[in-house]
């Protein structure tokens, strides 16, 4: 994954500012998102991409393994899906 320049120092200007007020983190969060919508679809899509390539992977895991590798399925879904409704409800 690719994290354009910008993106990037928008996000270290984000750690600064909350290792300064951790208190405050929620709020400082929020207006981070607020300031710059165009993080926030970044984030999100990076967060459903990260999602389905961890279902896509662990089914080409199961298909290499011989079935083998389905003993790890549901936690691996259960991340997926935590991970994509994460994204979603940004």
């Amino acid at each position: 994954i690719t994290v354009p320049p910008s993106i990037i120092d928008k996000f270290r200007h984000l750690i600064d500012r909350l290792r300064n007020n951790m208190a405050n983190a929620d709020r400082i969060i929020a207006e981070f998102f607020q300031q710059n919508p165009e993080v926030l679809v970044y984030v999100k899509t990076v967060c459903v991409g990260a999602g389905v390539a961890i279902m896509v992977g662990t089914i080409l895991e199961d298909i290499i393994t011989g079935g083998i590798g389905i003993l790890d399925d549901w936690i691996s879904f259960k991340l997926a899906f935590r991970i994509i409704r994460f994204g979603l409800a940004l």
